[in-house]
């Protein structure tokens, strides 16, 4: 392994070991901060505790991804981690209707990743942005952007994917999981013929997994994700 990569990863933990904070019983305290993507061109609300992963390794140019590095009871992952994972990324917009845009970017996500898709077990169209009324915004369960400046649609879905067993030849490692969560977010930009697609990956266990709890929604986590994203500077699309 080349000398700065290493040199990356040691920060990496170092910073990490720092940002964890455990309460008394030993559960994991998390907090969203607001992290500049893409320049500063947009903003995200993201845990604290996830970190950048283009510390570690190379992320396309047009993505930005964190990932959770920590255990729910505090104690620190392996550097590559198996936790939940955010993806941001700038896409052209699809030429697809905003009711089928959702089951389009799922399908799509499983085809990339080598997996199977599943069934949708949500799915929404919402306008979102300046101008929606307070009483819409105040409704935890809509997906809702205060931040944007400008009123756009977002088409949400949420279901579970399973991963490939045998992609690119190799087995899962012995406890990892072979099913994920899968929580999306298209914002459609019809002016700047542009997408925005967030991607909330959460792994599911093996055996014994109930996620019956999630079904049907998308989870308070994403939905306060998407709560702080916001266009800092518009001439990104061009």
């Amino acid at each position: 392994m080349p000398s700065n990569q290493k040199t990356k990863e040691l920060e990496l933990s170092d910073q990490l070991e720092k940002d964890l904070q455990i309460s008394s019983e030993g559960e994991l305290k998390e907090s969203l901060i607001s992290r500049e993507l893409f320049g500063g061109a947009i903003r995200v609300d993201i845990p604290s505790q996830w970190r950048d992963v283009s510390l570690v390794r190379q992320v396309p140019d047009h993505q930005e991804c964190y990932q959770d590095c920590t255990f729910e009871d505090g104690s620190k992952r392996s550097l590559q981690g198996t936790g939940g994972c955010l993806i941001v990324e700038i896409l052209a917009r699809e030429d697809v209707t905003d009711e089928d845009a959702p089951k389009y970017f799922f399908r799509d996500l499983a085809e990339a990743n080598g997996g199977i898709v599943g069934d949708l077990d949500f799915q929404v169209v919402d306008t979102v942005g300046k101008g929606i009324s307070d009483e819409l915004q105040s409704q935890s369960d809509n997906v809702t952007m205060p931040n944007l400046s400008k009123q756009v649609k977002v088409c949400s879905c949420a279901g579970v994917q399973s991963i490939a067993p045998l992609k690119h030849n190799m087995e899962l490692e012995e406890g990892k999981a072979d099913r994920v969560r899968i929580e999306l977010c298209a914002v459609r930009l019809m002016d700047e013929e542009t997408d925005i697609l967030l991607t909330l990956t959460i792994p599911l266990e093996k055996k014994g997994i109930n996620d019956d709890e999630s079904r049907g929604k998308l989870g308070e986590l994403f939905l306060s994700i998407l709560r702080g994203f916001e266009v800092c500077d518009w001439t990104l699309f061009g």
